[in-house]
């Protein structure tokens, strides 16, 4: 697993139940469960409730598919090519184009019947179907057992327990060459001055403004000696006029609104940032030389935060280089050796990052440094 986004894909009204147990128990293990009928859903305003679910597939790690007997409503949003699927079987098409990890689960009922159904209609006879609404589960099915080797393995499951407890397990074996990490308790727990800040860095060399205020009108700033040559820079969370969002970082020469550089639509609402969402800018020398990086990090401590780092370069046109982004839930924590580790739920669990050589790596669990794009 890569950020620790689990998305829950299956027919809704029929299977809610067993997607809300299912979700919760994903969080109990320290992951976040992504499903469309949560609260916290990423959707904008006016967009279709099948485009949010298309782009949500692509924004988790693991993609969790489950068949039953329904096939569902028929893909109808305008942000993607119309296709006469159903949004279950788009998602799937879009977990797979994104080589996402699936893990698929089908009842046992429905897999028994398959098997009579596929014998028939090899010889000619169309049957009655019982467990089955639709006979577009079944080439759903046939969709899947086409896939590559890594996608088409189908687990059966009885019930939900009997569900929970084989995601359960292919989690496990699935995580044990990842760079899922359990937190130290120095890495859980920082001191409780900075538990309110969404990276702690040890350090108070930061500023942070909520949503709310910045739409008020409300600025923030911060000067900071980045490269120690006796010149200050200075940062400043705001309101931009008319409307927008000022992130901005100037030198002696010039000024650059890094707000131009991150990706994170949830957070937004068009130009505004929502109120509920935090902007922090935290200073820190991650990669030991002698020069500290900006790290901006939105979130609302809750589910959802990211971190975007940025290089000081000193050009004239463009001081601040963005190297990358990190995806995680409430809080970031960077420890002794300016790793940056996120937390995901309260279950001691972590993924560790690091920045160096000008570019941001996922660390594994064998040291292995993964480039990230």
């Amino acid at each position: 697993m890569k950020k620790g986004k689990i998305y829950i894909s299956s027919t809704c009204f029929d299977l809610k139940d067993l997607r809300a147990e299912l979700a919760n128990e994903i969080a109990s293990w320290g992951y976040q469960s992504m499903w469309n009928e949560s609260p916290n859903f990423p959707v904008r305003q006016g967009m279709h409730s099948h485009d949010a679910c298309l782009d949500a597939v692509k924004k988790s790690d693991i993609f969790v598919l489950i068949i039953d007997g329904r096939y569902g409503g028929v893909y109808s949003g305008d942000k993607y090519p119309k296709k006469d699927i159903s949004i279950t079987q788009y998602e799937t098409e879009i977990a797979l184009s994104e080589n996402k990890q699936i893990l698929t689960f089908v009842r046992d009922d429905i897999w028994s019947e398959r098997a009579i159904y596929k014998k028939n209609l090899e010889d000619g006879i169309k049957i009655q179907l019982f467990y089955a609404k639709d006979e577009r589960v079944y080439e759903f099915i046939e969709f899947i057992n086409k896939q590559k080797q890594a996608s088409n393995w189908i687990n059966q499951f009885k019930n939900s327990v009997e569900l929970k407890d084989i995601l359960k397990a292919k989690l496990k074996i699935d995580t044990q060459n990842n760079s899922l990490k359990l937190v130290t308790n120095e890495i859980k727990n920082p001191r409780p001055s900075n538990k309110n800040v969404l990276l702690y860095t040890g350090n108070n060399e930061y500023i942070i403004l909520d949503g709310k205020s910045i739409n008020l009108g409300k600025t923030k700033t911060y000067k900071i000696d980045l490269d120690s040559d006796g010149i200050e820079e200075v940062f400043l969370i705001g309101r931009d006029h008319p409307n927008g969002i000022k992130i901005c970082g100037s030198t002696d020469q010039t000024g650059q609104n890094l707000y131009y550089d991150i990706d994170f639509e949830n957070a937004f609402d068009y130009s505004s940032i929502k109120d509920n969402y935090y902007i922090q800018i935290s200073f820190f020398d991650f990669d030991y030389d002698s020069i500290k990086e900006v790290a901006v990090s939105i979130g609302n401590f809750s589910d959802e935060m990211k971190t975007f780092i940025f290089k000081f370069t000193k050009n004239t046109d463009k001081p601040f280089e963005y190297i990358g982004s990190i995806d995680g839930q409430k809080k970031m924590v960077v420890d002794k050796n300016h790793s940056i580790f996120v937390l995901y739920g309260s279950f001691g669990v972590c993924n560790e990052f690091k920045y160096t050589n000008n570019h941001l790596y996922e660390v594994h669990l064998n040291g292995e440094l993964k480039l990230i794009p």
